[in-house]
């Protein structure tokens, strides 16, 4: 007998495993998985008022401008007109609310064009087009070349005939080389590219959403009793980019807030600059004072009014004792020196800001022409913070550039191939040393994001006609010198083995194609 919806729902919360099925939508509707749209905003039309709001009193200078408007209000002890307070004051916090406010918009836009990007999924015997935050997990999808992957999937068939295929997780753990996947030996050929047909149902147990990217082990039961081990190798996470295979298919495992990427990602906070810190700090000093010397002219209004109120009876203004009419006159006086902290400055620092924002988006020499983005201002109350490096800790020169090595010149045997142009010292107009290293592509593979920038004529006609050829007679022998491990008799054999031993450097993916011809695609 087939279990209800609530049953398989209390299974599935307390379970220690994942368990869904793919290739039927129909069996994960009870199960409470989350969607896979994903929300990085802080606020939402509701909660946006008293979250911001509250937000504005952690800079002490709104507290004190508040308590100011408060007690700016009260007839008795305030000798200025309360709109000269409460205007300011409300300015400042609509100002520092409408910054707040812009910043989150720019989330919510960058969380709409993520969740709107187009992907293709299997329903229904078909594939058909749909945006990320409707897949759903079981959704059998395909993911082509240079696509980038909207949840976490384990592959179970590719475009190469042994089952691999290569992903880019740059933007997960800031590696630009490619990690080589795999679909389980077993799954390869239940799908048809010609006819793009999927014939795989069945269902699939994991472990529970972690944060751990390398982790990963489950069980993949097709046609209700073969039974497939899985591991880290068949799993694609989200965000990572396909590279080097023309097409996979994959189960969709996690989706949403339960991807590793977003497991280890962390919800928008409020960010204080240490600027702010220190003015916040300053702040409490200088009331501390001004409370100081209002205290003393209130002990002295006291000393007055006790000494002197009595003799003036006739001409006598005061309404209370000595004693109260001492503590009004703190509060008068405390009123009377708020300018000791002015509003202006946190008026000033806020349109600051916004500026800053506004210039930091708009400025070209932060333009991106390889993904088309400018720079964009998620939180501006960190601007200053901007190129203020205190300590540095980097593990390779990578960190810190683009993590590109460009090859430009090589030497084999007595000869120098490249451009060696850039060898040659030059000055500008100025007489200061120029630069020649800017890159001169030589070819470009816009399809797989790959440009040469090393061309040589002299060597690509000794490598194609001979032409240039000399004897050298070259011998390498061991360390040792007890044998010789290689003779060149030519500078073309020099020129060959060279590049042989570079090439086997790296991995090379050989692929045929339909009208018979080879291509070859170095991973680096």
């Amino acid at each position: 007998m087939s279990k209800g919806p609530s049953s398989k729902k209390t299974k599935q919360t307390g379970a220690t495993q994942r368990e869904f099925f793919f290739g039927n939508h129909d069996l994960n509707y009870a199960y409470s998985f989350p969607t896979n749209f994903v929300r990085t905003a802080k606020y939402n039309a509701l909660d946006f008022f008293p979250k911001a709001l509250l937000l504005q009193f952690k800079r002490y200078a709104n507290i004190y401008f508040l308590i100011i408007a408060v007690l700016q209000s009260i007839p008795t002890i305030s000798p200025l007109n309360p709109f000269s307070a409460i205007a300011p004051f409300i300015f400042v916090i609509a100002l520092s609310m409408l910054r707040e406010g812009l910043e989150d918009l720019t989330r919510h836009r960058s969380d709409k064009e993520s969740n709107a990007s187009k992907c293709t999924i299997y329903m229904e015997g078909k594939f058909i087009e749909t945006e990320w935050h409707q897949i759903k997990v079981g959704d059998l999808i395909l993911c082509k070349d240079m696509e980038i992957l909207p949840a976490d999937v384990v592959v179970v068939s590719t475009s190469n005939e042994n089952g691999t295929c290569f992903i880019e997780t740059s933007s997960l753990d800031g590696e630009k080389n490619l990690k080589p996947k795999g679909a389980p030996k077993e799954t390869i050929y239940y799908y048809d590219h010609s006819k793009q047909i999927v014939r795989l149902e069945g269902k699939m147990t994991c472990m529970l959403p972690n944060p751990m990217l390398s982790s990963f082990d489950g069980t993949l039961t097709i046609f209700g009793s073969q039974k497939i081990i899985l591991n880290s190798k068949q799993l694609l996470l989200r965000g990572s980019k396909l590279k080097n295979t023309e097409w996979i298919v994959g189960i969709v495992t996690y989706t949403g807030s339960d991807t590793k990427i977003m497991k280890n990602s962390e919800s928008s906070k409020s960010k204080q600059s240490h600027i702010e810190k220190t003015t916040n700090g300053l702040i409490l000093k200088i009331f501390i004072f001004q409370l100081l010397v209002c205290f003393g002219a209130a002990i002295g209004a006291f000393i007055y009014n006790n000494n002197y109120l009595p003799k003036y009876k006739d001409i006598n203004y005061a309404q209370y004792s000595g004693i109260i009419e001492g503590v009004l006159a703190f509060w008068s006086y405390l009123l009377l020196n708020n300018t000791m902290i002015p509003i202006s400055l946190i008026v000033t620092l806020e349109f600051v800001k916004l500026i800053q924002a506004y210039f930091i988006n708009q400025d070209e020499d932060m333009y991106c022409e390889e993904n088309g983005r400018r720079g964009t201002v998620f939180t501006s109350a960190i601007n200053e913070e901007l190129g203020q490096v205190e300590y540095l800790f980097s593990d390779k020169t990578g960190t810190l550039t683009k993590n590109k090595m460009e090859f430009k010149i090589a030497v084999i045997g007595n000869e120098m191939y490249g451009d060696t142009s850039i060898l040659k010292p030059s000055v500008d107009a100025s007489g200061r040393p120029k630069s020649d290293l800017e890159r001169k592509i030589s070819h470009s593979d816009k399809k797989n994001g790959i440009d040469f920038t090393f061309e040589d004529k002299k060597l690509n006609k000794l490598l194609e006609t001979g032409d240039g050829d000399v004897d050298i007679n070259m011998e390498l022998w061991s360390s040792d010198q007890s044998w010789k491990i290689h003779h060149f008799n030519k500078q073309s054999d020099l020129v060959k083995e060279y590049f042989t031993a570079l090439s086997t450097c790296h991995e090379c993916l050989v692929e045929h194609h339909p009208k018979g011809n080879v291509t070859y695609q170095v991973i680096f």
